[in-house]
């Protein structure tokens, strides 16, 4: 189409071909869309159900060996986590996919030395980011584990709210509150540095990767001003 003469592409059928592509485009991600989130809903809805199920049936011994706030962080911030952030963190992950993808074969047909730079830029990110999962894991799961005390107490403060009154300990409680906060605090921020660690080294690389396509670009293409020089 972009080789069509200028009267053409402002004719109604050109139009009506781009307005039909637009309009299908529009229809395909707002489905496939809905269709994402659905699935995800009902995942998750499964998921909380069995483990209602499954905390409901479980013997006397498991609330013995699991205190009340691990219990409790699993049904909150765990289900939380699925419902909101993992959704939409993995849609996008896939639609980041699939635009690397694309640019990456468009950029290879255009110009195949491009391939050249991409493909040690590639295999540095998937090694850095296996290196930001290995730390990553432990300190999620760290986050997770400091955050059970942290409802544990809350739980145990409300439950025992009239004695802790009657023996004046509510600074204790208070400071022990601070105490297992401070915790958890700490491994978030450890959580949020690991990946600015990683988001600071990806832009680095995709920095470089569009310096390297369009000095590529620039030297691949022999323009006149190339030529003249």
């Amino acid at each position: 189409m972009t080789e069509m003469p200028f009267e053409e592409q402002k004719s109604y059928n050109t139009l009506l071909v781009y307005g039909a592509i637009v309009t299908v485009s529009l229809i395909l991600t707002t489905v496939s869309s809905f269709c994402f989130y659905l699935a995800a809903l009902k995942a998750s809805e499964n998921l909380h159900d069995q483990m209602t199920k499954a905390v409901m049936k479980a013997p006397v011994l498991f609330f013995d060996t699991n205190p009340v706030g691990r219990i409790l962080n699993r049904f909150s911030k765990d289900i939380g986590s699925m419902d909101d952030l993992l959704p939409g963190q993995f849609l996008f992950a896939v639609q980041l996919l699939l635009y690397f993808f694309t640019a990456t074969v468009l950029s290879a047909v255009t110009n195949v030395w491009l391939v050249i730079t991409c493909t040690p830029l590639t295999l540095l990110f998937i090694y850095l980011a296996k290196y930001y999962l290995k730390s990553a894991r432990e300190i999620r799961r760290l986050d997770s584990i400091t955050c059970s005390p942290v409802y544990s107490c809350i739980a145990d403060t409300v439950a025992g709210l009239e004695v802790i009154r009657s023996s004046e300990m509510e600074e204790e409680f208070l400071q022990r509150f601070y105490r297992y906060l401070d915790k958890n605090t700490a491994a978030a921020i450890m959580l949020k540095a690991s990946t600015r660690w990683l988001s600071i080294r990806g832009d680095s690389l995709s920095n470089f990767l569009v310096t390297s396509v369009s000095a590529g670009a620039l030297f691949a293409t022999q323009s006149p001003g190339i030529q003249h020089c």
